[in-house]
């Protein structure tokens, strides 16, 4: 897939997600939704998993920025987060009801940067 051809000044959600689109879209928004294909690594040891959050959302940002250097680019990331590790999304229905019983009344918080 080749790039897209974008005016001087627009806006790019480099994310997939759809809340995310909705938000932009709901707000009255005009942007081009383009995923970042960037490598998202774990967290190192002793990172502040806040701060690794707002590093990935940074590094999604500028994976798409270098392939359209003239447009704004929004980068954003979520985690969860338990037992002071980043939980992953859930892989199946099952994994889901699991990771649930496992939070429920049990302090987590989740993360967002963008």
């Amino acid at each position: 897939m080749g790039l897209l051809r974008l005016p001087a000044m627009n806006l790019i959600l480099a994310s997939q997600s759809k809340g995310r689109a909705a938000l932009l879209t709901g707000a009255g928004i005009r942007f081009h939704q383009i995923p970042s294909k960037a490598l998202e690594p774990a967290p190192a040891k002793g990172e502040s998993l806040e701060r690794h959050v707002l590093a990935l959302a940074c590094l999604k940002a500028e994976a798409v920025a270098r392939l359209y250097p003239r447009a704004i680019v929004i980068g954003a990331d979520t985690a969860l987060i338990f037992e002071n590790k980043i939980v992953g999304k859930p892989k199946s229905l099952a994994d889901a009801r699991r990771m649930l019983a496992q939070l429920g009344r049990q302090p987590h918080r989740i993360s967002s940067a963008a």
